[in-house]
């Protein structure tokens, strides 16, 4: 299995992180935007500032916060793979209990007339 970063070390992050967890699935870290967090364990894991995120790119992150759009842009403008990315409830339990997701890139070739994403995001 890839490695797995999350997105976001506050409670919804730490949720998660329980969730994989109870599924023998131990994250490679979490990533975060509040720079006071860099460099710390939470739960044992360890954060990592947000302008690092390219480094993961051999991984997947899962967006754990509640700014998902904004997050993904946010990695997005930081080169990091768009289908590496997995983001919503349903989309972050199908990675986790399938292996499959339901990344950035398959909503935007899916919904590419409906998407809330501006083309040039992209």
């Amino acid at each position: 299995m890839e490695d797995i970063y999350l997105f976001g070390a506050g409670q919804k992050g730490r949720y998660w992180l329980r969730c994989l967890k109870s599924f023998g699935v131990m994250p490679s870290g979490f990533i975060d935007n509040n720079p006071e967090l860099a460099g710390s364990l939470v739960d044992g894991v360890q954060v990592y500032g947000a302008a690092h995120s390219k480094a993961f790119s051999s991984g997947y992150i899962l967006v754990t916060c509640n700014d998902e759009e904004e997050i993904c842009r946010q990695l997005l403008e930081l080169e990091f793979p768009e289908e590496k990315i997995v983001h919503g409830l349903h989309n972050i339990t199908n990675h986790i209990l399938c292996g499959k997701s339901y990344t950035v890139h398959k909503f935007r070739k899916e919904h590419a007339e409906e998407s809330f994403w501006p083309e040039s995001t992209f």
